[in-house]
């Protein structure tokens, strides 16, 4: 959501949630795991394949949005009832033509950070 142009249409994203068993086995670098994109996928794309996972939820980028509008976690029941508000397929038509900015929305909800210690 952070690539997003807020005003511009957007892209056809989605996100996906997967169960993973322990038996996964995921070598990522902190900076990757923290900031999972298109090439950190790839990466992990062999290991899902070799285990047979299918996501447990997809999720569109427009949908998305929408749960970010109106306050609610994405992959969450109180996300899956928003298909049912009056408003949740007009409002994700005008945001797959002209996102929203977020920005400031995301900033006041997002909790603090810990602090780190080092010892």
């Amino acid at each position: 959501m952070k690539k997003t142009t807020p005003g511009r249409a957007l892209e056809n994203l989605f996100y996906l949630q997967y169960d993973l068993p322990p038996e996964a086995s995921f070598h990522a670098t902190t900076e990757e795991a923290k900031r999972p994109d298109e090439l950190y996928m790839r990466k992990l794309l062999p290991e899902l394949i070799r285990l047979k996972l299918q996501p447990r939820h997809i999720v569109a980028n427009d949908e998305a949005y929408y749960a970010a509008m109106k306050g609610v976690m994405l992959f969450t029941p109180e996300a899956e009832k928003l298909m049912h508000r009056a408003d949740y397929y007009s409002a994700r038509r005008q945001i797959r033509l002209c996102a929203p900015d977020l920005k400031r929305r995301n900033e006041v909800k997002r909790p603090p950070r810990p602090a780190l210690k080092f010892y």
